[in-house]
């Protein structure tokens, strides 16, 4: 059992020094491989913080990439293939500088895979263990030292007979000033989605030692990213691998990392809508497009080549995106392009909603909410056909003035609804409220995209995806290229990895879902998982 200390200089700038004197070091349980916990759902350990190792005294361990282990608290280093030589200290390290030179540096093999757990310490408590020489009890002179979350004691006995010393670490040291509870920190803040100055400081008040915030950008250019694409890479390779061959059908949906229309970077997703799984994802900055308003084009014109080689995409479910509607209408005919029906009945709701505040128009409220539901019974009842939608679509018309009805219809001759027992306030058709709402809801733009409903297939695994890169890239914050990069391959993963799970169920076998009352619904209560 070796003992591991927090830094004080914990969420310090790049102008300061690492501090040692603290209350507060820890209890390391060491080992070969240095593994960080993740702070987020239960089995999000992604297969990055599981199979990155360390290459020590030029001793490479391969990560087995095929085993896909989602257990908490496995280990997560680097791929040995970004990590070179020399480094003087954790918050001036270079990035080419982490070959270890001394003996104390340890070896890795392969089969080695130990998870490290740390316990906290008072620091005073620590010391009072190396008071005594442990040869002839007298006391002994000590000698502190502190880089990052390393200790490291110098014991002497002030016996002239015995002379008794010894030099002890609370943990394995990589290289010159690097140590397995350094990277371990950097390491967790990062993948837990932890903004790095407010975790940092955190330490720094509990009177901890840890690393500086500096060392912190350092560990996370020199091993975290390249390990984290390392391994993106590697998934990536094997989900296009699984679907090389088939006939798709995808859902994209593109992030803007600002609101408005100045945003500095997208992320545009593809995903599988059948093993709900992120398939491609691209990260666009806007001076590579031209603007800001060009990018979600873009990302889906790269996400679709890099699909393309392997595999056959036969429908694609977006939003009305004007650019990607004529994108795919001119470079890629053979795809079916549909739109997604929330994105359809948001704009629809708006449209009404507004039209509904004027002073002649009150009935249109009452009927704002079967309108947006009749939306998703046609693309429903539809199922991805065009003339099916549009003529149940327009049976709307008639509905709203008690007529059922539809002789014009060749797929929906009349409504399937039965008899009505409810009385209800239906339209005239010579009212001006119901010619405004005609207007509204058989507008030439609203009929066209009735006739793209998507069917069973939806965008709404990409929103998913969309609000969990919120965690790992909250939009408050601005993040350089290779780091905003990074956070979006690091969502992938995490959503891959959880995006089957199984649904949370009582000890009797019952699925428990969670009532949530949320903006969108208007305080009507839903169930979530």
């Amino acid at each position: 059992m070796q003992v591991s200390t927090f830094p004080e200089s914990v969420g310090q700038t790049d102008e300061d020094a690492p501090g040692c004197s603290t209350s507060f070091p820890m209890l390391c349980e060491s080992s070969q491989i240095c593994s960080a916990p993740v702070m987020l759902d239960r089995s999000c350990q992604t297969h990055a913080v599981q199979s990155i190792h360390f290459r020590s005294k030029g001793v490479t361990a391969t990560p087995p990439m095929s085993n896909f282990s989602s257990q908490f608290g496995k280990s997560f280093l680097t791929s040995s293939q970004y990590i070179s030589s020399g480094s003087n200290s954790d918050s001036e390290s270079e990035v080419d500088d982490y070959l270890p030179e001394s003996d104390e540096t340890s070896e890795l093999s392969e089969d080695e895979d130990v998870q490290l757990t740390f316990v906290m310490v008072e620091k005073k408590k620590l010391v009072n263990l190396f008071s005594q020489c442990p040869v002839c009890s007298s006391e002994a002179s000590l000698r502190e030292n502190c880089s990052g979350s390393l200790l490291t004691i110098h014991q002497l006995c002030d016996n002239d007979t015995c002379k008794f010393k010894r030099v002890w670490k609370n943990q394995e040291q990589l290289s010159r000033g690097t140590s397995e509870g350094n990277i371990a920190i950097s390491n967790a803040i990062f993948m837990s989605g932890s903004s790095p100055a407010k975790a940092l400081k955190m330490f720094k008040f509990m009177g901890m030692h840890v690393i500086s915030y500096a060392a912190y950008m350092q560990h996370q250019k020199t091993f975290i990213i390249p390990s984290v694409d390392y391994i993106y890479d590697e998934e990536k390779a094997a989900c296009m691998a699984r679907v090389a061959g088939h006939s798709l059908t995808l859902s994209g949906d593109g992030r803007a990392d600002s609101p408005g229309h100045s945003a500095k970077y997208m992320v545009y997703s593809l995903m599988d809508t059948t093993t709900k799984s992120i398939l491609c994802c691209e990260l666009v900055q806007f001076n590579e497009t031209g603007g800001s308003s060009y990018m979600e084009k873009e990302g889906l014109r790269r996400c679709l080549a890099s699909v393309m080689q392997s595999a056959t995409v036969k429908e694609l479910v977006t939003d009305r995106h004007p650019q990607i509607r004529k994108y795919l209408r001119d470079e890629c005919p053979e795809v079916k392009h549909s739109f997604d029906t929330w994105h359809i009945a948001k704009g629809l709701k708006k449209k009404l909603s507004a039209l509904s505040k004027r002073k002649d128009c009150k009935l249109i409220a009452l009927w704002q909410k079967a309108l947006t539901a009749q939306l998703y019974f046609c693309a429903r009842r539809g199922d991805g056909n065009g003339e099916v939608n549009t003529e149940v679509w327009k049976a709307v018309g008639n509905h709203i003035t008690n007529q059922h009805v539809h002789p014009e219809n060749t797929h929906f001759p009349a409504c399937e609804h039965g008899e009505l027992t409810i009385p209800r306030q239906w339209f005239s058709e010579e009212s001006i409220q119901y010619q405004k709402l005609h207007d509204v809801i058989y507008s030439r733009r609203m009929m066209n995209d009735i006739k793209q409903l998507s069917g069973s297939s939806n965008t709404s695994g990409n929103e998913t995806f969309n609000a969990l890169l919120n965690h790992f890239a909250p939009k408050l914050y601005h993040y350089r290229y290779r780091s905003q990069r990074a956070r979006m391959r690091l969502a992938v993963l995490h959503f891959n990895e959880n995006s089957c799970r199984d649904h949370k169920r009582s000890r009797s076998g019952e699925q428990l879902f969670a009532v949530k009352y949320v903006k969108y619904k208007e305080g009507c209560q839903i169930k979530k998982c």
